[in-house]
């Protein structure tokens, strides 16, 4: 009987507000009613995923049988829906709303940028690909800054279609 008090301390969902207060609860609740109590957040459960230092298939392999004890640990906080259970010996805290969207707002422009350099990369292999012995020409006009007027009017107009027909003067016709 040495060790019910090691029973008693997983027996409890701990929720760790903003401000650093800590909440004790010893029943399963729901997420709705934590954010109900505490308006203008959301409730999160502390994940630890280990990756790899390495990404070969061997290093895999070896990791999985032996536990993988040479990863980095990195920390998440996965947000719960209204409806999902918090569990008894888990560990849980509240997240602001504006926390939330700011978070929201950063992975879109790391992603959206990721996408961008992309883009870039595909769209210089191609010109370079169509042109390969002007390529170092190519190099010396974007540093300088002429770039050629059909290339960005396309780039700049992706997706409308414009005629490609002269309009046509009419006003002489009519004399």
């Amino acid at each position: 009987m040495g060790n019910c008090q090691a029973v008693d301390a997983a027996a409890v969902a701990v929720i760790q507000h903003p401000d650093g207060g800590v909440e004790s609860y010893s029943c399963p609740l729901s997420a709705s009613d934590i954010m109900a109590a505490n308006s203008g957040h959301y409730v999160a459960v502390i994940m630890t995923v280990t990756h790899p230092r390495s990404s070969s298939a061997a290093y895999h392999r070896s990791s999985r049988r032996s536990g993988g004890g040479d990863g980095k640990q990195v920390r998440y906080l996965k947000l719960l829906r209204p409806d999902d259970t918090l569990l008894v010996g888990h560990f849980y805290r509240l997240v602001s709303f504006e926390d939330v969207l700011r978070e929201f707002g950063s992975k879109r422009r790391v992603r959206l940028s990721k996408l961008l350099a992309k883009k870039e990369e595909e769209l210089r292999k191609q010109r370079e690909e169509a042109n390969p012995s002007s390529s170092v020409v190519e190099g010396e006009e974007e540093t300088m800054g002429s770039v050629d007027s059909r290339n960005s009017v396309r780039v700049a107009r992706k997706g409308q279609w414009r005629p490609a027909l002269q309009t046509i003067a009419e006003a002489d016709s009519f004399k």
